[in-house]
């Protein structure tokens, strides 16, 4: 990021307040910069897969971090991409969203990254949490997921579908509630045995599971509430985030 920037540049709070960081980035204060014209030619590569090119984003939005992006907690990353988006063009995003209703679409606008929540963590917090599980009776450690663990299950998907295997919702949820799993009945496990361990389990412990994952994690929810104007129908979606989410035009042309 040129010098230039620096006058643009904000300073904002991530979700994680730092707080499992071991104190190298107090309070999770960090300077973001806006995208450059540079930047956008980057979103448009296609021989990356996605998850690569933003981290190569926040690289350039985010020089020198005082911790390395691989270690941030994933909700950071998402945060921290939402953020650039609004800082670059602006808090608003328009997007066009079809009524459950009457099928018409209409446009939805929100403020980034305000519009939405956050669960975010609190010095109580520790790197490892534990949850009882109802059936087995085993306790389970668990961590929160960091951008290396995201990035590591995306890049397994990727390499399987290379050798023409195809991976599913399903196969890529599972893989992801293992990189959660960090030991059992106080023994700690690796990739393979948490596996093992995870599929093996009936549905009421897996459950358990999630929900321990699930009220523990700092995250940021992506699903909107929202009312047609047309028609007056309430619904809930999932904020889009594909490649155009970076581009100006995705606001320019409403």
């Amino acid at each position: 990021m040129a010098d230039s920037m620096n006058a643009y540049t904000t300073r904002m709070q991530l979700p994680s307040r730092g707080v499992l960081y071991d104190g190298r980035m107090p309070d999770g204060w960090i300077d973001v910069n806006p995208m450059t014209a540079a930047d956008e030619k980057l979103l448009t590569n296609q021989q990356l897969p996605q998850w690569e090119v933003l981290n190569m984003l926040i690289g350039r939005c985010v020089p020198n971090p005082p911790v390395p992006l691989k270690e941030w907690l994933s909700a950071d990353r998402v945060f921290v991409l939402m953020a650039v988006r609004a800082i670059s063009y602006g808090p608003e995003y328009a997007f066009d969203v079809q009524c459950s209703r009457c099928r018409q679409t209409f446009v939805h606008k929100l403020q980034l990254p305000d519009a939405l929540s956050c669960q975010i963590l609190t010095p109580e917090d520790s790197p490892v949490f534990s949850v009882k599980l109802p059936m087995c009776g085993k306790e389970v450690g668990l961590k929160r997921l960091t951008v290396a663990d995201e990035d590591a299950v995306s890049a397994s998907v990727r390499g399987r579908a290379r050798r023409g295997i195809t991976s599913g919702l399903g196969d890529q949820f599972t893989a992801a509630m293992v990189r959660h799993i960090v030991s059992v009945d106080g023994k700690n496990v690796d990739q393979v045995e948490a596996q093992q361990f995870y599929e093996g389990l009936i549905g009421r412990d897996a459950a358990a599971i999630r929900k321990a994952i699930r009220e523990n994690e700092c995250s940021i929810d992506l699903t909107i509430s929202l009312v047609c104007p047309l028609c007056g129908a309430e619904q809930q979606e999932v904020m889009p985030f594909g490649a155009d989410f970076f581009l100006p035009e995705s606001t320019a042309r409403r």
